[in-house]
């Protein structure tokens, strides 16, 4: 734990109240639940219940079909060579080849679902893990994958060699909710995620363009609103994409981020002084330029306290102004140095 359960937003369940004439506003600090909450019906969405995930072992043992755990994984989404997730399981990958399975995909939820059933080419590769860590490398797909929209299946995947039967995910109800992918995306990567990409970008217009403060005007705030709630869109897509599915385990993924060495050799090059703000149970949480294990706390502090008071405020406009700034910056470089590093390695 970083830091005591009474002053890590990450962790705290405490619950206020801020009452403005007729209106009463519940602020809840439980970072799983709101974010859960918040997502819920987005398209982007960027986890998932903790038990949604794919049970490895009830799923392993009676949802592989043929051999099991011995046949070779087909990748066409976040664990293809190169993509945010492949690292879970690029150490036991013994072999891998560019394929296609004759399957079409649908998008849901901003992941992409292979049908059972519909005819179409959805290009992948086909990873064969050593014979000692198979049902490791499975276990762990197993875990980052939710069940509600995965089930596992076999079928066979065409590469320039040969015809080869794989395990694969399949969608559950691919058609239900769900748009058609693009072309584009038979290919699909990561590296053209909107939100890793274009709304960084939004995110600096409106950081441009917020304006200064005024007491008359409450526009170039709510602007900073707008801009740090996008930027955190992108940051709990990333972190999801990167180590779990899994909405309720958002503050363990945030936290993780926040120990990379990508994030802290960024953190440490664009943040410089100490500042803190307050928690509803009014004590303060810290941003320290020699801790950005501990910066997330912080970070979060700020997004739950605009998500759930609204505060327009001159030092609200200042905390947000300093904390998107810094943040932007620190994810761009993180997102620049993360994907060419994980490319590298394959």
């Amino acid at each position: 734990m970083l830091v005591g359960p009474t002053t890590d937003p990450l962790r705290d369940k405490a619950t206020t109240f801020v009452v403005s004439g007729a209106h009463c506003q519940r602020q809840a600090l439980d970072l799983g639940r709101s974010f859960g909450q918040s997502r819920a019906s987005s398209r982007f969405r960027t986890g998932f219940d903790e038990s949604e995930s794919l049970d490895p072992a009830k799923n392993l043992s009676k949802q592989l079909a043929g051999d099991g755990d011995s046949l070779p994984f087909f990748a066409y989404g976040l664990f293809r060579p190169g993509e945010l997730a492949f690292p879970l399981i690029g150490g036991r990958v013994v072999g891998k080849t560019e394929g296609r399975i004759e399957n079409t995909t649908t998008v849901r939820d901003g992941l992409l679902l292979l049908s059972k059933d519909e005819s179409g080419i959805t290009e992948g590769f086909v990873l064969t893990f050593g014979s000692e860590s198979q049902q490791l490398a499975y276990e762990e797909i197993a875990k980052f994958e939710p069940w509600s929209q995965y089930m596992w299946g076999t079928t066979d995947a065409v590469t320039d060699r040969e015809t080869v039967a794989v395990n694969v995910l399949f969608g559950k109800s691919p058609k239900s909710g769900s748009n058609d992918s693009f072309d584009m995306e038979r290919s699909w990567s990561g590296r053209r995620d909107p939100l890793f990409f274009e709304a960084p970008e939004v995110v600096q217009e409106l950081l441009d363009n917020a304006g200064e403060y005024t007491a008359y005007d409450v526009k170039p705030t709510l602007r900073l609103h707008a801009a740090y709630m996008l930027l955190f869109s992108a940051i709990e897509r990333f972190v999801s994409h990167r180590y779990s599915l899994s909405s309720k385990e958002i503050g363990s993924k945030l936290k993780r981020l926040a120990a990379s060495p990508e994030y802290v050799k960024a953190f440490r090059a664009v943040v410089g002084k100490t500042r803190d703000v307050r928690n509803p149970r009014h004590k303060k949480v810290t941003l320290d330029p020699a801790s950005p294990e501990k910066s997330m706390n912080y970070y979060y502090q700020v997004r739950s306290t605009a998500v759930h008071t609204g505060k327009v405020g001159f030092k609200d406009y200042i905390v947000l102004l300093e904390s998107t700034k810094e943040l932007l910056e620190i994810f761009r470089r993180v997102r620049d140095e993360v994907f060419p590093k994980i490319e590298d390695e394959d």
